[in-house]
């Protein structure tokens, strides 16, 4: 049997690629995983229900916009009838509706509570409230 000598050489001459692994395991085992939880997702009721709660939209927080605050100018913060810090520093008195339009953030993340009292605050035509 005779072979071309060009042919043979060439062929040893090549080094050999060792066959290619399939890469897309892990793309099949996140594949199947996703499947799987969807399914669960669909069948049982009561994980459906749970995942709901969780990303369920948490409901708005009334806000007393009629109460009055301590908007302190350095702080960028509004301070509650009762903090240690209102009246203090500062800053002018406004409605807690207004503050927040202002750009004010409330104090420790605590909006103010209204109340009758504080609704109807006494506030002279400087925006002062009355002192104690």
């Amino acid at each position: 049997m005779a072979l071309s000598g060009s042919s043979y050489a060439q062929d040893f001459a090549k080094p050999k690629k060792p066959p290619q692994k399939k890469k897309s395991g892990m793309l099949d085992l996140l594949l199947v995983a996703g499947l799987v939880v969807v399914v669960l997702f669909l069948v049982v009721p009561s994980l459906r229900n749970r995942v709901a709660r969780i990303f369920a939209s948490k409901p708005s927080q009334t806000i007393a916009t009629q109460v009055t605050v301590w908007a302190s100018k350095d702080a960028g913060a509004y301070y509650c009838d009762g903090s240690r810090f209102y009246g203090h520093g500062s800053g002018s008195y406004m409605k807690q509706g207004d503050a927040l339009t202002d750009g004010y953030q409330p104090a420790m993340g605590q909006y103010c509570k209204g109340s009758p009292a504080a609704d109807s605050k006494d506030v002279n035509a400087k925006g002062i409230g009355s002192p104690r």
